[in-house]
Order: structure tokens, then C-alpha cells, then sequence
């Protein structure tokens, strides 16, 4: 079973937990053991999710899945799941379902960020074969031959894999490689056209891993820093994003939040596994809380119901955590991850001050 931390499709994650009778430690360990061999387990059980979502539209199959996240259009309280689909002939488009809890209400096609087609693709025109969900009708607008189908139980996880493009820019030996989210565009055209008070945040998944390797592979001998130029708003895939963060670690990588950037929750711990990690002020003069750049909060797991403090430190989440930061935070590592157990619920945010920063020394450089 995946083990996911935020919510995808409505659904969190299982943690498994330990027996909580037993005395509770004072802090979490920092013996995980972060491997190879569990990186490319965790690879190899979510490779499924790519190609779990097929599309025949306008006579081109589209077969591959290359991002995916939700937004909530908060004005009428509506979610959607964005999928970008791709085919072998290098089209492609987005399909975005709109949906209420666990049903499917309707599918929209967006070419860019232009919306050129919808269907039906309510339950009622679903039909299950296997463990497949197919829907064969025609759109409404172009009357167009539609087939949709896809695995009904990776369907909940396809958000995991993440939002977050990662482009390189060449300065000289050097390279800079800026976050931008893949949807934006098309949410700021199609949700956001006007003033929006839920502005498009990416997320990071196995997507993430896999950009950041391909790009220190093509320039392993260059200087590398990876600015969030975006709204990275966290990690759909706790496991994979740790490895992302030993991935930027162990290759020596510099890590920086601009003007025009914000980490939370995974993102920040992301940010953290630079060997430099600067923060640009977003205005000169406001206190860094009030910027609001540099986020975290605690977790928790819905299959238990249980918030992070209520579950033991000696569970594996935890200790892989405890891990993680005591790599990239040195003995500041296990006092962070626990100020950030304490610092907002999870469903909150707490944005963290100068002080906090210095204190954890979560931040090398202040511009």
C-alpha cells in the first residue's frame, strides 16, 4: 500500500503506528536507515499511477500521466482534480474532474489553459469492468468520440505525483533551477482571472524526484541552486520527498526562496537539504512571519485518527523525520522537526520568524 501524507481526493494516508501503551521518549531517534534499495521500492510501487489513466479524444490516445494535483475553486467551494496527459505523439492537454468527496460530477478538457471540451462523467455514465472504470460517450460542445478509462483505485492517488516543474537557467558554471507550477496558467485563467483568494500552489511527488535527478545527471559538474520561484505549497509523498532532499544534499546543491516564492510543510523540508539555504525577503522591512515565505505545521493520520503528537516516536514516520533533519540540520535537526510538530495543527500554518530561523538555523543567509 502507498503511503501518502495529504489529502488526495479527500483521502489521507496510513501511517502505521506502534503500541501506544508503551512509554513515550522524549524525542523521536534518528536511526532510520535511507537506502537504495527502499529508494527504488517506493519508485517501482508508485510507477503504476503514470500509466493507471488512458484517454481517446479526437483520435489521439493519451497514455501517459506527467502531472497532477487539486485545486479548490474556494469562491463556489468546488474541487478539481488536474490531470496533464500525454501521448506517444507528443500531444497534450488537461482533464480536469470536478468532484464532491469520492463522486466524480463532471469533466472538462483544457488545451493550455483553454478550456475546448466537457463531458458527462458522473457516476451514471460510468461503466466498471474489472478493476476499471470506463466512460465511452460523446463531449458536449465538439460531439467529439470520448473514451476515459482508468483504474479505479489509483485514482484517488494520481495527486501524489506531484505539480512542480523544475527549469534550469544557465549563468556561465553555474545553474539555477526555478519551481513554477504546471497548472497555474490554467488556473489563473479559468478560476482566477480577477482577484483570487486561492492563489495556485504546486506540490512535490515521485515528478519531483525524478525532474531533480534528470538535472543533476545533465550538469553534475556545475554549480547548482534550487530557488522556489513559486508557491511550492508541500508534499503530496512524505517517503519520496525525503529521498528528494538527500537527492539535493548529496549532491551539493544550494537551496533559495525568492521574492516571489513560498515554502511550506514538505517544501520547506525540501529547502532545508541545501548546502546554502538563502531567503529573499518578499518586502523589505516586514517582519518574515508577515512575509509568510518559510511555513510548517504537524501531521496527521486520518486511518488512525490520530494527530503526529498522539502517535508514538518510536513509529517509523517519525523516526524517518528525526532522521532527515538530523542529515541536513545537523543537531538542530530533531528540535526542529519537533517545533514543528507544535508550531500549527495540520490542517494550519505557522509561518516562521527570524528568530525561529536563526534558533533552528533553518536559514545560512538572510538578503
Amino acid at each position: 500500500m502507498l503511503r501518502f501524507t495529504l489529502p488526495l481526493l479527500l483521502i489521507f494516508s496510513g501511517l502505521v503506528g506502534c503500541n501506544a501503551d508503551q512509554p513515550r521518549p522524549q524525542a523521536p531517534l534518528a536511526n532510520f536507515v535511507f537506502s537504495q534499495e527502499k529508494l527504488e521500492a517506493l519508485i517501482q510501487e508508485r510507477e503504476p499511477i503514470f500509466s493507471s489513466i488512458q484517454l481517446e479524444y479526437q483520435h489521439t490516445h493519451y497514455d501517459r500521466l506527467e502531472y497532477a494535483d487539486v485545486f479548490v475553486d474556494t469562491q463556489k467551494q468546488i474541487p478539481y482534480l488536474l490531470l496533464a496527459l500525454s501521448s506517444e505523439t507528443g500531444h497534450s492537454l488537461t482533464l480536469a474532474i470536478k468532484f464532491d468527496e469520492s463522486q466524480l460530477l463532471g469533466c472538462q478538457i483544457f488545451s493550455g489553459p483553454h478550456r475546448i471540451d466537457s463531458f458527462d462523467c458522473s457516476n451514471a455514465q460510468r461503466q466498471e469492468q474489472g478493476d476499471k472504470s470506463i466512460f465511452e460517450l460523446h463531449t458536449n460542445e465538439k460531439k467529439q468520440y470520448l473514451q476515459l478509462t482508468f483504474v479505479t483505485d489509483w485514482l484517488e492517488y494520481s495527486s501524489a505525483i506531484g505539480s512542480t516543474l523544475f527549469s534550469p537557467q544557465e549563468h556561465g558554471a553555474s545553474i539555477e533551477i526555478l519551481t513554477s507550477n504546471y497548472f497555474e496558467p490554467l488556473i489563473n485563467n479559468q478560476w482566477c482571472t480577477e482577484e483570487c483568494d486561492n492563489p495556485a500552489n504546486s506540490t512535490l511527488g515521485i515528478t519531483s524526484y525524478q525532474a531533480l535527478k534528470r538535472l543533476v545527471d545533465h550538469y553534475p559538474k556545475q554549480k547548482k541552486v534550487l530557488i522556489f520561484d513559486n508557491f511550492v505549497g508541500g508534499s503530496a509523498d512524505d517517503e519520496i520527498n525525503m529521498y528528494t532532499g538527500l537527492l539535493v544534499r548529496d549532491h551539493k546543491l544550494d537551496t533559495k526562496v525568492s521574492r516571489s516564492g513560498r515554502v511550506f510543510s514538505g517544501a520547506t523540508d525540501l529547502f532545508a537539504a541545501g548546502v546554502n539555504r538563502t531567503l529573499e525577503p518578499k518586502i523589505t522591512g516586514l517582519s518574515l512571519e508577515r512575509n509568510q515565505q518559510i511555513g510548517v505545521h504537524s501531521w496527521s493520520d486520518s486511518e488512525l485518527d490520530k494527530d503526529a503528537t498522539d502517535i508514538p516516536y518510536y513509529d517509523e514516520a517519525h523516526r524517518s523525520q528525526a532522521t532527515y533533519f538530523s542529515q541536513m540540520l545537523g543537531k538542530q535537526g530533531v528540535p526542529f522537526y519537533l517545533f514543528t510538530l507544535t508550531s500549527a495543527p495540520a490542517q494550519g500554518a505557522h509561518w516562521m520568524s527570524r528568530e525561529e530561523m536563526q534558533t533552528y538555523r533553518l536559514t545560512t543567509h538572510i538578503l
